[in-house]
């Protein structure tokens, strides 16, 4: 009866204690709540900076913008001015100017006093003709020749006279002739001087003509930039007020939420000395408890003494019962284990995918290798011991010179037998599951190929992308970059790392 006396004061105080732990957990819950919520706005604190600094930034970036696009709008009086003097040289280059009008007719001029000196010359070479007929005529007198004058019959003195004075005519012509031939010569020269200067006159009048419509279709595209760049300003100046709004809203925001911070701050600093208070109440307790658990030991020693025999009892029958459901429980989990096991299921799904598997990497691997490599896949290697053969997948590579270990190839066949191997375990999950894998990634390994080598793995590439949805190849090789369409070509710089899509 004293242990149980003394069971009831331990209980007593232990309940008292236990009311003021309890308090003390509901204070330390109420300060674990603060330092919740004070964690939130310290990361709603971070938020708010971040969303500042980036608002002062884009706030600082639109004054800029707004600020080029006030000074285009500012030049669009002088473009226009400018575009009219533009226009106007334009014109101006198209009108001929005097000089080539003079030298036009001067050219014409040139060319009428040719014409004429070639006529003149074409009757004189006519009138030389005659008068050598006329000579040889005179040259060959028989006594019979008659004068051309009064008829009379000619002697040899008048005919050798007269022969002599259609010679002298014909000389005169002829130094006549050829005076005219070089005044034609010198007159053509000097046109062909004048057709250069207005060919060259032309040329750079064509150029300044181009120059001219250059000026002018930049002037046009600098007045319609100037102008765009006007009607763009309204919205600018709008999204500008807005980000100043909203920048005012979130340092306002932040204001209030560093207020909140200071305050659960002096809040929490409380909350040492109630931890402390926490950690006598417990170690009490723990004191308690043992002494009452003493006392339990004493007073169900004996009476545990007298229920164990009868519990015992009843409890050997029920661990016989159990005892065979589990031996028989442990059958079953012995052949599920052999079943699931490296040598069960999985040996068999393995050896029905080895074939498929293979037949798509040799396919592969022979097409990038000119047929020259091979690959086989063996599941079963015999034992050491000489006993039963072994489970194992052993992958064995063979080429005009014979089966090699695989550390034997170069950088270049390794990278190819490894590029047939997952290409071909991508299109065997493709054709398992029924449909297209999403992507397949190729990342790097292209530089230890040679050209044809390169070209070889393009063109399986090629081959393979009707099985996969999206094929990505990520490469810093020139050659194959140009052998995609498409491109997403990224570019490292100071400021970060930008792409495009080609």
């Amino acid at each position: 009866s004293k242990t149980k006396q003394n069971l009831e004061q331990l209980s007593s105080e232990k309940d008292q204690y236990q009311a003021e732990l309890d308090l003390a957990h509901t204070e330390i819950q109420a300060f674990g709540d603060m330092q919740k919520q004070l964690s939130i706005l310290q990361t709603q604190t971070k938020i708010y900076i971040s969303n500042i600094k980036q608002r002062n930034t884009s706030i600082s970036k639109a004054k800029e913008t707004i600020n080029n696009l006030l000074d285009k709008s500012n030049q669009i009086h002088d473009l226009e001015i400018e575009l009219g003097s533009a226009a106007d040289a334009i014109e101006q280059s198209n009108a001929p100017s005097p000089e080539q009008q003079n030298r036009t007719l001067k050219i014409q001029e040139l060319d009428s006093e040719v014409n004429h000196i070639k006529r003149t010359n074409s009757q004189l070479l006519e009138e030389m003709m005659e008068l050598r007929k006329k000579v040889d005529f005179l040259r060959d007198n028989d006594g019979t020749t008659a004068c051309p004058l009064c008829g009379q019959p000619l002697d040899d003195d008048g005919c050798q006279h007269l022969a002599e004075k259609y010679e002298s005519e014909g000389l005169e012509k002829g130094s006549t002739y050829r005076m005219n031939e070089t005044s034609i010569q010198k007159l053509v020269l000097a046109s062909d001087n004048i057709k250069k200067d207005v060919d060259q006159e032309e040329t750079e009048q064509i150029n300044l003509r181009k120059e001219a419509r250059v000026r002018y279709e930049y002037l046009v595209g600098l007045a319609e930039e100037a102008k765009a760049s006007q009607k763009a300003l309204p919205d600018l100046i709008s999204a500008l007020e807005n980000d100043e709004q909203s920048l005012k809203t979130t340092t306002d925001e932040l204001t209030d939420t560093t207020e909140q911070i200071v305050s659960l701050e002096e809040s929490i600093t409380q909350f040492s000395s109630i931890k402390n208070r926490q950690n006598k109440i417990m170690d009490i307790l723990r004191t308690l408890s043992d002494q009452q658990n003493i006392a339990n030991q004493k007073l169900g020693a004996v009476q545990n003494t007298l229920v164990k025999y009868a519990v015992l009892e009843e409890g050997l029958e029920e661990k016989e019962r159990l005892f065979a459901k589990e031996s028989h429980d442990k059958g079953i989990y012995d052949q599920l284990s052999t079943a699931f096991g490296k040598a069960g299921v999985q040996a068999l799904i393995i050896e029905q995918a080895i074939p498929q598997l293979e037949e798509y990497a040799n396919d592969l691997l022979g097409r990038i290798t000119d047929y020259r490599m091979g690959l086989k896949i063996e599941t079963q290697r015999e034992s050491r011991s000489g006993g039963n053969p072994r489970e194992t997948l052993d992958i064995n590579i063979s080429d005009e010179l014979g089966n090699r270990s695989y550390e034997t190839y170069s950088g270049g066949e390794a990278f190819r037998i490894n590029f047939a191997l997952r290409i071909a375990l991508s299109r065997l999950l493709a054709y398992r599951s029924g449909a297209p894998l999403p992507t397949l990634f190729i990342d790097e390994g292209f530089g230890t190929q040679d050209s044809s080598g390169l070209q070889k793995l393009v063109e399986a590439i090629q081959t393979i992308q009707a099985d996969f949805e999206k094929i990505l190849v990520i490469t810093h090789i020139d050659e194959m970059k140009e052998a995609f369409p498409t491109r997403i070509e990224v570019t490292k710089t100071s400021n970060g790392s930008t792409f495009q899509v080609v």
